[in-house]
């Protein structure tokens, strides 16, 4: 049954578009490890915790060092090691000494604040101009590399570094998975200290998603953010509450997920169309489906990706959804999401007036919108005042 359920989810994420494949990671690993980093009490759990996973799925590769970075100070401090494949130890526990060259090399990915994915150290320039960098571990020649700082806001707290004597053991997969890992471990390592619970990780990673939407998309900034908490706003109003209330602002924070697997020349194409152009547009609802339903905590904020493009009158996209049959949190949002969308500026129009933006939904209750449902969003925009949201 475990063989048949991962053989399912690798023909799944096989057929997804390579733009998706960083969600599926990072999907993946906070199923698995967001138990224990909800258990994290110090920094150094969560090093520790970092140096097991890296130590069993990379099990080849010669060297692994996971570094901290002091607070306010530029310090870096090595606290967990693998050198020449002898195991990973714990820096405090040994008198493993790290070399100069290595430092100097995080030191440097630290400040440029990205990661550095080295397949060939031959063709590589840019790290080799660091200062007293060789390159050398012991006595051996290092290939390729990959470093991956640990950020939490602009707040570095780490580095995750591996190196091994073969050439191009490093690829993109590996860095979509240390991004995923850095992203995930690093807010548990800061908030320690806080009333942490296991939501803000995942709340941060939703937040940290829907960014990454809006930027691909070319979406006016924090567009995600603002017709996810719009959306909160307007189904309080309506008596939602309780959980079903994070369940939708999760949900809004990740409804165009699935245009990240939409080819770039459909999705930024200034003109129409085509019937086989936009056929794949429509698929956008589908894909977030495949990606978010494999996550147990986000099972119940699928209706808002999924169905966000269903129609009152029938007319829309993925299933022809009527009516009632559209889920009550899909039309509270599809209001939001419109009117967000007017009153911004895209690439081909400029944002649209208040007084015609409220035309437009009203010209459209019935058709495309719940009228009940929008009757009461546009006594919200009368009563509060909503104008612009840019």
């Amino acid at each position: 049954m475990v063989r048949k359920k991962q053989d399912r989810l690798k023909s799944v994420t096989s057929k997804l578009p390579v733009k998706l494949k960083p969600f599926f990671e990072e999907m993946d690993l906070i199923n698995k490890y967001s138990p224990l980093l909800a258990e994290i009490q110090e920094s150094r759990q969560g090093f520790a915790l970092l140096a097991q996973i890296l130590s069993l799925k990379y099990e080849d590769v010669e060297d692994i060092f996971l570094s901290q970075c002091d607070a306010g100070s530029d310090g870096i401090n090595c606290v967990f090691a693998k050198i020449a494949g002898k195991g990973i130890k714990n820096l405090e526990q040994t008198d493993i000494q790290i070399s100069k060259a290595v430092l100097q090399q995080q030191a440097f990915v630290l400040q440029q604040k990205r990661p550095f994915l080295v397949k060939n150290l031959a063709q590589e320039t840019l790290l080799e101009r660091v200062e007293g960098s060789s390159f050398l571990a012991e006595d051996r020649q290092i290939q390729s590399a990959l470093l991956v700082p640990m950020m939490v806001g602009q707040e570095t707290v780490g580095l995750i570094h591996l190196q091994s004597a073969k050439n191009g053991r490093f690829n993109e997969q590996d860095l979509y998975f240390l991004n995923a890992l850095a992203k995930i471990v690093a807010p548990a390592m800061v908030n320690f200290h806080q009333d942490y619970k296991l939501t803000e990780i995942h709340d941060i990673m939703i937040e940290a998603w829907g960014r990454a939407v809006d930027q691909h998309e070319g979406e006016s900034e924090g567009h995600c953010l603002r017709v996810a908490d719009l959306t909160r706003h307007f189904a309080m109003r309506l008596g939602v509450r309780g959980h079903r209330v994070t369940d939708l602002w999760r949900g809004a924070m990740l409804h165009d997920l699935g245009k990240l697997g939409i080819e770039d020349a459909i999705l930024f194409k200034e003109t129409a169309l085509d019937i086989k152009e936009w056929e794949e547009m429509r698929r956008h609802p589908t894909f977030a489906y495949d990606i978010i339903r494999r996550v147990p905590f986000l099972k119940d904020s699928l209706e808002i990706p999924y169905c966000h493009h269903e129609k009152w009158d029938g007319s829309g996209y993925p299933r022809g959804l009527r009516g009632e049959e559209i889920p009550l949190v899909a039309r509270i949002f599809a209001l939001v999401d419109v009117w967000d969308a007017l009153l911004s500026d895209r690439p081909f129009r400029k944002a649209w007036k208040k007084e015609t933006a409220v035309e437009y939904l009203r010209n459209n209750l019935g058709s495309s919108f719940d009228p009940i449902l929008g009757f009461e969003f546009l006594k919200l925009i009368d009563e509060e005042g909503l104008g612009s949201l840019n």
